[in-house]
């Protein structure tokens, strides 16, 4: 759509307050980007976005996404207070914009973790990301690539980094995680960790590996198992 013509904020609107008028439960709709870009090249547009290169080296369209994302929420919470828009910091829009969000905008920052444990320079990185989203939105989340097992030779793990990755999110304001990952045993207990690291970031991690391997296989298997991962 072409984000600089108001007729797509208010088609937005419309449909979004036609859904909260039907599913009152509802808390939240997303306003996330697709992927593969596609962003509208109109003069007006491009007055916006599209002249800098992001982190991760896409063209940079953060103001011109956010500044219609604000408009469609501005309008949808005179009659929708309480409702909470969820939205992607990704590829082309992973750049904080240069203005605030409206307080009920939810800007998920899509990053691996491993790379930012092997690479200073991408930890930096991202890093600078979570400080800059920090300082323009209310309420931050975090879209984790937690994928190994099937789709690598061999198992993916890190489990020290990731606590100590949840705790720099927590520290930067991530009140929310959702990682992309598929459901590989080869990966052990590392979803596993992840849901109980949501709810307790300064957990005992020895304590909760050990309990999983035990549940996994038994008191007797759980020691050698262990040593498996740890290797």
């Amino acid at each position: 759509p072409c984000l600089t013509n108001k007729e797509t904020v208010a088609e937005a609107v419309r449909n979004i307050c036609d859904y909260f008028e039907k599913n009152p439960e509802a808390m939240s709709v997303s306003l996330a980007v697709n992927d593969m870009a596609g962003f509208c090249q109109c003069e007006n547009c491009r007055l916006l976005g599209g002249r800098n290169r992001t982190v991760t080296g896409h063209l940079d369209y953060s103001d011109l996404y956010f500044k219609w994302v604000n408009q469609i929420v501005g309008e949808v919470t005179k009659k929708y207070p309480d409702k909470y828009f969820g939205t992607l910091a990704y590829r082309e829009v992973i750049t904080p914009p240069s203005f605030r969000l409206h307080k009920n905008v939810v800007p998920f920052i899509c990053f691996d973790a491993q790379p930012c444990m092997l690479d200073k320079e991408v930890m930096a990185g991202r890093l600078s990301l979570l400080n800059g989203w920090s300082e323009k939105a209310a309420n931050i989340g975090w879209w984790e690539y937690g994928w190994g097992g099937r789709c690598m030779d061999l198992p993916r793990v890190y489990f020290a980094w990731q606590q100590e990755i949840m705790k720099i999110a927590h520290e930067k304001n991530v009140r929310a995680v959702f990682v992309e990952a598929e459901g590989a045993i080869e990966d052990g207990p590392k979803k596993y960790l992840y849901h109980k690291l949501m709810w307790d970031v300064n957990l005992d991690l020895e304590a909760t590996l050990a309990d999983w391997y035990e549940a996994c296989v038994g008191k007797d298997a759980a020691p050698h198992l262990s040593e498996y991962f740890q290797m």
